[in-house]
């Protein structure tokens, strides 16, 4: 294995959520471990997490109020291409807590159907979120696709 930082692979991995690769990387790992760069290898297991499908008014209700009480928003739409003239939105990932994530279905078909809320009115919900000016937006694919 060639020579690397211990210390910098952890925090990539951490900030990853690679959690249990943390601990199997060569080296000490000792917990309270601090390197170079000031990174603390802590113990412990990963933070929970929670996931939400949100199919109906009362679960798109919940996650309004969620919202409502962030700093910031992490976003990803779902859609039909790559090609932003063309494609249809099948689907709307949020989170505005690390940890937390939810995914509204509006415009999936096929043999697996789930319940949907209709897509203008999942729009119409969240557009004075997304324009508020003192919420930050995080585009999560939008910076990872490249047309080329």
């Amino acid at each position: 294995m060639s020579r690397f930082d211990r210390n910098k692979a952890a925090e990539l991995f951490r900030e990853l959520e690679f959690y249990s690769l943390v601990q199997k990387l060569p080296g000490t790992g000792e917990p309270g471990e601090t390197g170079s760069a000031g990174f603390r290898i802590e113990s412990g297991p990963p933070p929970k997490r929670e996931y939400h499908t949100v199919c109906d008014e009362e679960s798109l209700d919940e996650l309004m109020n969620r919202i409502s009480n962030a700093s910031s928003l992490a976003f990803d739409l779902e859609t039909t291409s790559l090609d932003a003239i063309s494609a249809g939105i099948v689907g709307i990932a949020l989170s505005a807590a690390p940890g937390e994530a939810s995914y509204i279905p509006v415009g999936h078909f096929g043999w697996v159907q789930t319940e949907q809320l209709p897509l203008n009115r999942v729009l119409e919900r969240l557009k004075p979120v997304l324009e508020d000016d003192k919420l930050e937006k995080i585009a999560v694919i939008g910076n990872l696709i490249s047309p080329w």
